[in-house]
Formats: C-alpha cells, sequence, structure tokens
C-alpha cells in the first residue's frame, strides 16, 4: 500500500468530502472519560486514557486511490490493514494566552491518499484523550473523525466515515501517560457514541450535566482557500469552532537504529542497564523489538545528563513498541526491571519531520563552516513538524514567532518547501483576530509582519496577504492604545521578548520598561513600514494611515531614546512604572545594549549617515555593551550586510557559532551565556540558526527583486574563502553558485527565473 504525500489545497477543494460524525466513548459507561484540558499546563482535572477504534469495510472493487480526512482529540494515531499511516492532528497552534476551559475556534485535520492493493480495508486508531505536548490543543472533549472517499478505476466513488457502526474501546494497555503494559487483557469491542447527538454530558462536578451539542458536521469551504469539514461546539463554553483540512504533507517517519552496530541489538539481565547513543539529535518516537516478555523502562536524553522524559513498557515478547510521544533523542537508556532470563532488545526510533524534497548543499574550503552549516540545517530538519517548533524538547506554540519567523527564512535557503511557514503566518492571523491582536510575547506579535513579508516574497501569493488582512488591522488597532504623549510606545501589557539573558539583574524574556522600551518601539516602526508596504502592493484603504503612523514614529523614537553625548540609543525610559503581569516595576537607569542600536540601524530608524557607525559600535566586542544570544544575532548579522559591512565583520561572526559546534555537532545549542546558574541549554534549538540562511546568502549575494522567484539578483563573493559551492532550492529547481579563488563564478540558475548579476 503506497502512502501519497503530495498535497495540494487544489485537490482539497475538487474533492466532495464525505458526511462523517465525530465518535468516542459512551458517556453513560465512561463518564470519567469524556473531558479535557484544552492544553497541558493547565491544573489537571480529568482522567487520562487512550481509546481504541476499529471499523472493517468491504469496497464493491479494489479502490484506485483511498483520501482520508481524519482527526482527533488530543492526539491519533492510524493503520490501514495493520500498516501505519500516521500520526495526528495538524496543531491548532495558538498562544500562551488561551484562556482554560475556553477552546480555539479552529482545527485541523490531515489528509492522507493512500493506494490500496485489495476490497477489504481494516481500519483501526489509537486516540489519547488528554494533552501530553504544548502543541497539543483539544476541544474539550474525547472524539475520533474520520472521512474517507474510495475512489474506482472505473470512474465511480464510495464514500464512508465514523459513525456509529464503528467500534469503540478503551486500551488498557495505557493505564498513564509514559506506561505501557501489553500483557493487560483488551476490554469487548462496542458500539461508538455519536458525540454530534450527545446532549447529556458528564462535568467534573459530578452534580451538573451540560445541554449542548459538542461536534457536528458540514461541508462549508473557509477562507485561506483550506477545506472546512465540520463545525464544533465546545462543550464547555458552547462556542462554535472549525475544523480545516491542514495544507501540508503528513510528517515522515523513519527507521534510525543506534549509531554503534553492536548496539542494534542488545542483550541484558534483569537489573542491567545499558546506554544506546545516535549518531545525532533526533525528534523522534523510541520503538522496541524484543524476544519474550520482559518489563523495561526507557529513559530518553537530548544529550548525556540532559533527561527528557522516562517510559515504562511491559511486552508481550511478540510485538513492536512504538511510543505515542515525540521526543528529543540521542541517547537511551534501557534498563530490564523484570523478565526470565536474557533478554535480547532491538531498540531504534520513528524518526518524525516534515517530508524534505529538495536540500540546500554548502561544500567550501572551511570545514568548520561546513559543518557548522549542516548542524543548523539539521536542526531546523527536527524542528520542522506540524508546525515549526522552537525545539522538539520544549514544542512550544506559534506564540515564539520570532523563533519561527528566523526558522522560515533559514527554510528558503535549504529544504525550500514554504508551506509550514505560510500556515504557520496564517495560523497566528487566526489568532491574532480571535484575541483583538495581543498576543503573548508583544514583540513577537510585530515580528510576525516582517515574517509575513519575508515568505511573500518567497511564495508570491498574494492569498496570504490577504487572508491576513483582518489580522494587521487588530494587530494595530491594538497597538494604538499602547502610545503615550511622546509618541512612541509607553503603555505596553509589556516588553516581552528581547533575548534569553540577565541585565541589570532583570530577565530580557520580560524586561521592565528601561531595557525594552526602544527593542518594542523599533520592531512596531518596523511592522507599521512593512504593512504600508503590504497594504500599498494590496492596494488596501490602510496603506496611508500605516507609513504615517511609521513617519512619526521615526521621528519621536530619535527623539526619545537617542543619547547625544554618548552617541548611542538607550534601552528605554527610567520614568516611574508600576510592577504589571510580565513587566517589572520600572527602574531610573539608563542602560545601552546592542540590542536598540541594532535594530535602529537595521530598521532605518537611525540618519542614515549613522547606519554604519552604530553597527561597527555593535560587533565590536571591546566596547563594554552586554553580549547577545544566538537568537538575536540574526539581526546583528541582518544589520552587518545592510550595512554593507559582511566583508569586514560576516563571516568573522560565523565563529561564535564554531564554538557551539566544537562542543556539541548532534544539534545546535541553544545560547552561548546561560540566563540562570542552574538552566541547562537544549541542543535542538533552531533559533540560533541563522548561519543556514545568512552563509549562502552572503556567499551567493542573492536579492529577491520580484516576488516568488520571477526576478532575482546575485552578486557571488568569496569573502576570505579559497573556494565556496552552494547551492539552494528555489520553486524551479535547485540554484547553484561556484566560486574559486581566481576564476570565474559558475552560476547554474533554473529555467523560469530571471536573474540580474550585479
Amino acid at each position: 500500500m503506497e502512502q501519497i504525500n503530495d498535497i495540494t489545497t487544489k485537490k482539497h477543494l475538487e474533492l466532495s468530502i464525505p458526511t462523517a460524525q465525530w465518535i468516542w466513548l459512551s458517556p453513560e459507561q465512561y463518564p470519567e472519560f469524556q473531558l479535557t484540558e484544552q492544553r497541558i499546563f493547565w491544573p489537571k482535572k480529568y482522567k487520562d486514557c487512550v481509546a481504541e477504534f476499529q471499523k472493517n469495510i468491504s469496497f464493491s472493487q479494489i479502490p484506485k486511490k483511498i483520501t482520508l480526512y481524519v482527526s482527533g482529540d488530543s492526539v491519533f494515531r492510524l493503520w490501514l490493514n495493520e500498516t501505519f499511516i500516521g500520526q495526528g492532528p495538524v496543531s491548532a497552534g495558538g498562544d500562551f494566552l488561551i484562556k482554560q476551559d475556553e477552546a480555539l475556534p479552529w482545527y485541523y485535520a490531515n489528509m492522507y491518499e493512500l493506494q490500496p492493493d485489495t476490497r477489504e480495508s481494516q481500519f483501526r486508531a489509537e486516540v489519547c484523550l488528554q494533552p501530553q505536548e504544548m502543541t497539543h490543543i483539544t476541544g474539550g472533549h474525547g472524539g475520533f473523525y474520520l472521512a474517507g472517499i474510495a475512489e474506482f478505476a472505473d470512474g465511480t466513488t464510495e464514500l464512508f466515515g465514523t459513525d456509529a457502526t464503528w467500534q469503540v474501546r478503551v486500551d488498557k494497555r495505557f493505564p498513564a501517560p509514559y506506561v505501557y503494559d501489553g500483557t493487560v487483557e483488551s476490554e469487548e469491542w462496542q458500539c461508538a457514541t455519536l458525540t454530534g447527538a450527545i446532549h447529556t454530558l458528564y462535568t467534573t462536578s459530578n452534580s451538573t450535566l451540560d445541554d449542548k451539542i459538542i461536534w457536528s458536521s458540514n461541508n462549508e469551504q473557509s477562507i485561506a482557500s483550506i477545506s472546512m469539514l465540520s463545525n464544533k461546539i465546545c462543550p464547555k463554553n458552547n462556542k462554535p469552532y472549525k475544523m480545516y483540512v491542514a495544507p501540508i504533507p503528513n510528517l515522515c517517519y523513519e527507521k534510525v537504529f543506534p549509531q554503534h552496530s553492536g548496539q542494534q541489538k542488545i542483550s541484558l539481565h534483569t537489573g542491567e542497564c545499558v546506554k544506546i547513543e545516535f549518531d545525532r539529535i533526533y525528534s523522534a518516537h523510541i520503538a522496541l523489538h524484543c524476544d519474550k516478555p520482559c518489563h523495561v523502562q526507557v529513559v530518553c536524553y537530548e544529550t548525556d545528563g540532559l533527561c527528557v522524559s522516562k517510559e515504562e513498557i511491559t511486552l508481550l515478547g511478540t510485538e513492536e513498541y512504538r511510543s505515542l510521544y515525540m521526543k528529543s533523542i540521542s541517547l537511551l537508556e534501557i534498563s530490564l526491571i523484570e523478565a526470565e532470563g536474557e533478554v535480547y532488545i532491538e531498540p531504534f526510533l520513528y524518526f518524525s519531520h516534515y517530508p524534505v524534497e529538495t536540500e540546500g548543499e554548502l561544500h567550501t574550503s572551511d570545514k568548520e563552516l561546513d559543518l557548522l552549516y549542516d548542524v543548523c540545517k539539521w536542526t531546523l530538519k527536527i524542528c520542522r513538524q506540524t508546525l515549526h517548533l522552537d525545539s522538539p524538547k520544549h514544542q512550544e506554540l506559534l506564540a515564539c514567532s520570532g523563533d519561527y519567523y528566523i526558522e522560515s527564512m533559514m527554510t528558503a535557503f535549504t529544504f525550500g518547501d514554504m508551506r509550514l511557514a505560510a500556515l504557520d503566518i496564517r495560523r497566528t492571523a487566526q489568532w491574532l483576530e480571535y484575541n483583538h491582536g495581543r498576543m503573548f510575547h508583544t514583540t513577537y506579535s510585530l515580528i510576525w509582519v516582517q515574517w509575513l513579508e519575508f515568505v511573500f516574497q518567497f511564495t508570491g501569493e498574494t492569498d496570504l496577504l490577504e487572508d491576513c488582512h483582518k489580522a494587521l488591522i487588530n494587530l494595530f488597532d491594538c497597538f494604538k492604545h499602547y502610545m503615550g504623549e511622546k509618541g512612541v510606545l509607553e503603555n505596553p501589557l509589556d516588553y516581552m521578548f528581547v533575548d534569553w539573558v540577565v541585565l541589570e539583574g532583570y530577565s530580557m524574556h520580560h524586561p521592565p520598561k528601561c531595557l525594552g522600551q526602544t527593542v518594542l518601539n523599533a520592531f512596531y516602526y518596523k511592522a507599521l513600514s512593512d504593512a504600508a508596504l503590504i497594504a500599498r502592493r494590496m492596494e488596501w484603504q490602510e496603506a496611508t494611515e500605516w507609513q504615517e503612523r511609521a513617519n512619526a514614529l521615526r521621528q519621536a523614537f530619535h527623539i526619545c531614546f537617542y543619547d547625544a553625548e554618548k552617541q548611542m540609543y538607550l534601552d528605554g525610559l527610567g520614568d516611574p512604572v508600576e510592577e504589571k503581569e510580565n513587566q517589572p516595576a520600572n527602574a531610573p537607569i539608563k542602560h545601552y545594549s546592542r540590542y536598540a542600536n541594532t535594530l535602529a540601524a537595521l530598521y532605518n530608524i537611525c540618519p542614515p549617515q549613522e547606519t554604519k557607525r552604530l553597527v561597527q559600535l555593535v560587533v565590536d566586542e571591546q566596547n563594554g555593551l552586554p553580549p547577545v544570544q544566538p537568537y538575536f544575532m540574526h539581526f546583528i548579522l541582518q544589520a552587518v550586510c545592510k550595512a554593507d559591512l559582511a566583508k569586514e565583520y560576516g563571516f568573522a561572526l560565523f565563529e561564535k557559532w564554531k564554538l557551539l559546534v566544537r562542543e556539541c555537532a548532534k544539534g545546535l545549542q541553544e545560547g552561548w551565556i546561560a540566563p540562570e546558574p542552574s538552566y541547562s541549554f537544549d541542543h535542538s534549538h533552531a533559533w540560533g540558526g541563522t548561519p543556514a540562511y545568512h552563509i549562502p546568502f552572503l556567499l551567493t549575494g542573492f536579492q529577491m527583486i520580484e516576488p516568488g522567484f520571477q526576478k532575482i539578483a546575485l552578486s557571488p563573493q568569496l569573502f576570505e574563502l579559497e573556494y565556496a559551492d552552494v547551492s539552494f532550492p528555489t520553486p524551479y529547481g535547485m540554484l547553484r553558485c561556484v566560486q574559486r579563488k581566481g576564476e570565474v563564478p559558475q552560476i547554474m540558475v533554473p529555467e523560469g527565473v530571471c536573474v540580474e548579476f550585479i
């Protein structure tokens, strides 16, 4: 049976979606397994369980193709004829400001296209009720949804989907998260309950019954050219929300075996323990085979000493165990708790990642530079799941859009497929509409605008801009209320996020006004400027207003924050401000850093004649300004390029990343400076991977002249290298630039791309 991963929005809209019902366990028999938390980090009120579903379908003939739309709360795994199909659903995204007991107004389903080789189809699914990771966003009630279309060679079709004829039971092999006991006997199958027909639901009060429909189906279509499958009603607040087919391909799952051949099949006796090492850090699900019944504990490590999870596993000795949970793994510690005699165990991983069709490459005379590029690219790969992740260890949401902006720029020069970035932007826009322009990280809400403009430049997709129009209006309406009498932002709810460091005793994750105000205003100016550019391109009426607001802010910015004596921009004003949530009380200090001065130069806020001087100041290691983390170095490198100082400073700055790679080349370390003495950096954080963008960008001198690669400009440079061979994907094929010292560069541009040489 072959799975087809080439999914396009157009295909979604051409298919007539069959009617299907959300189904679940009977509320009368299982009142304790009905409701879910919407998020993992809220106080736990509901019980965990895994529900198992099955249905045997006999088609009139062997299908040419089966198309499935599948979703579940909170996590589903699907098999067809005992072949694993996939895990989902695609994350709804969202923000840390999601309120407890409130469902997001949107939801996503995975689409699968399969080619079976028999008329008989046995569908089986496991659905984990409670969220176990930050990216698991639920609707508040357990449920499973599958709608299918079987297409035959004679042009006929048969529709099918989840309904009351499906069978369901509690899978008691999963008594708790991270615990599996294969020796537990299964319950009897029962008919599933149609959740859309339920009017009495068990609640935690034990005395109150809700009289609400949970989920119902329709065949409307949404904006953003994403097909909508169904409406839902949240059982906790009776608000409707919609489920869409996610316009991205399904994740790939590759088997990965231990680094050393002697570890691919190990023998243990009761009480023994062994560590299994892999060549890299993987975003993966652990898996085990064993030759006899045994009880083992598997501890997952990202790096030696950095534990990320523990699983208790009891196996019959005949099955393959495959964990429900994706973790960041390079090391497994396997302990045999109990067994009779010697046990042979085969440990491996199912490596989970967004599919890669093309991949950029870098080969230069500097092998450490090549390795740095590869480590950054690899770290990006393990962070690309059903949304961009800050890391597979943390698995934070789209609230961290500063991370995903950088990751999207890296993607453009490594893997090239921008569909995930476009969906992330749309999901962020959905949140900004839903929450009236407010995001948890205030600066990140503004970075979202330049992220939008960047992805548009690389895709040329005007629908993306149109779909974000209302979110832009909401965002800037929200920021209107933060303006003060001086013409700059003075009254925001917070100044998050600047960088993951501590200055003057304050975390720059949530700094006081005196340390975060200038940075927030700089990002606001950039957001207004980019939004005005977008609005002019799209002929929106807001273009003039947004440009005028940007112009006024630029003037006020220089007046308020420039210190003529120091010839620098300070980080914020020291006037009294009371403590707020995520904003400490202000301190009467004047502080100077790389942050404010970098952004003033990068975004054309400072006078033009000051740009180069400020950038030189920022990159000077002897100026006494506090250091920054790899995240913010992205903006410093951008400023270096803007000031035409890449030859002097660009490649020298990469030396800082080489230090990280020398220490660990399995994945990219999160930072250079521990923000707290006890803090342990992860090694799977793509927010610092900007060399994967900047190295090919600098070596080719790439410029996008017309969006979507309709016209580009190149200006190859070798800098201090002896040779460089760099390639990166475009929608028309790979672009390659080969340079050798003293020779004319060889540039291979795919047909369909118009190029100018500067």
